[in-house]
């Protein structure tokens, strides 16, 4: 017998290897599997003592020929493990229920088009404050994660890139269309108290407000600065009056 190709290796472990698929725990069945023989033997020996206990005493021929009469003429109790499923049926069901999850995902996550992209963009600019709007042209135009985005700082972005940190530190450049969104989200979040303006570029940069960075008293102690670190906050929740 010439040897096996792997297709043909692998068209037998279809077929004859099994796997448990039913639900249950399989380390259970290495102490479910012989607990049930043990129950099943534990009863025929149990049936075959009270049958042979009639047959106790003097030798009498006829009466023991009855006695093994009667415990040949019952069968014995038997249990069997229910069989596992095929090796192939398994692998089937587990390809069909990504088909299924993949087409439900192609149904309802399509990508947006470029037009619904565009249309999307531009009712946003009416309907949305100034600050979910740049979020949106940022998610849209950069391809940043929403984490990225929260944990971005002001020193990060300049005129004509923006550098995300995190997991995977990346420069990323920034299209032309972002730069209006982004500089109207930056000039409401510098006219508002408590703008943040150190550490960052002097394009973007917020113009300082005096109840943060007010000017050196004359003490000797050193000058105020600004305490708050500079974020762009795109994604912190809002009041009515970031809008």
């Amino acid at each position: 017998m010439g040897r096996k190709s792997p297709q043909e290796k692998k068209r037998l472990s279809y077929a004859k290897d099994r796997r448990n698929d039913y639900g249950a725990n399989d380390k259970a069945s290495r102490k479910n599997l012989p607990r049930h023989k043990r129950r099943v033997n534990q009863a025929n020996r149990h049936r075959d003592q009270q049958m042979l206990t009639s047959a106790r005493g003097p030798v009498d021929l006829e009466h023991a020929a009855t006695a093994e009469e009667d415990l040949l003429k019952v069968r014995p109790l038997r249990w069997r493990k229910w069989p596992d499923t095929p090796l192939g049926g398994v692998v089937r069901g587990k390809l069909d229920r990504i088909d299924v999850r993949r087409s439900f995902e192609a149904a309802t996550l399509s990508p947006l088009a470029d037009r619904e992209l565009r249309e999307m963009l531009s009712a946003a600019a009416h309907l949305l404050s100034t600050k979910d709007v740049a979020v949106l042209h940022f998610l849209a135009h950069t391809g940043v994660r929403v984490t990225e985005l929260s944990a971005l700082d002001l020193r990060d972005v300049s005129t004509g890139s923006v550098i995300v940190r995190g997991g995977r530190r990346r420069t990323i450049p920034l299209p032309p269309e972002l730069r209006p969104p982004l500089d109207a989200y930056l000039r409401v979040r510098a006219e508002r108290p408590g703008a943040e303006c150190q550490g960052s570029p002097r394009e973007l940069c917020a113009r300082p407000s005096p109840s943060t960075c007010s000017a050196p008293e004359p003490t000797s102690a050193p000058p105020p600065r600004c305490s708050v670190t500079p974020r762009l906050t795109l994604l912190a929740p809002t009041s009515l009056a970031d809008r």
